[in-house]
């Protein structure tokens, strides 16, 4: 799959527009479709991406800290080596996505579909997944140092980082694995 690219003015305006449309609740403005855009590098902190379509984009090593991605489809994104650190993703879908190799920590995952998710190679220090879904997800040399878990976290950890962080991991007695 090939994937688009645009010029910045063009960016700038779907945000713009996007904006607009989060502003109004839908009625004016339109809501950003950025799916299968190559956005890759590019400077999107604290950019309000709330409920956008971001299906099969790339974002590798864009930098997203603070911004909030709820709600947002990322189904099967490429966000390797980004930042996105203290970025909100309450309730977004995720599922197959690339994140290894990104700092993201302090995030908001919660309620969020992590399933199929690759974070080899990330920090995820402070992350809460309350209530995310994380099955099938590929953890490798990922850091989960200080995760936040709750009962509604369907994830299962593989035994070794379990060990490694078990003292640390905020609701892991609760887990449902």
């Amino acid at each position: 799959m090939a994937l688009r690219t645009l010029y910045n003015e063009e960016i700038q305006k779907i945000l713009q527009q996007h904006l607009v449309w989060i502003e109004s609740d839908g009625k004016t403005g339109q809501r950003a479709d950025l799916s299968e855009v190559d956005v890759s590098l590019l400077n999107f902190q604290k950019v309000k991406f709330c409920k956008a379509k971001l299906s099969e984009a790339s974002l590798c090593g864009a930098n997203l800290s603070e911004a909030d991605l709820s709600d947002t489809n990322l189904w099967n994104t490429n966000l390797s080596n980004a930042n996105l650190s203290n970025a909100c993703f309450q309730s977004a879908y995720l599922s197959g996505a690339n994140l290894s190799g990104s700092n993201i920590r302090g995030a908001n995952f919660s309620m969020a579909d992590l399933s199929r998710v690759d974070f080899s190679g990330s920090d995820l220090s402070g992350v809460d997944f309350s209530g995310a879904n994380l099955k099938d997800v590929l953890w490798g040399d990922a850091v989960l140092e200080g995760i936040i878990v709750n009962e509604q976290t369907k994830v299962s950890f593989p035994e070794q980082l379990m060990k490694k962080y078990k003292e640390t991991i905020k609701g892991v007695d609760n887990l449902s694995v």
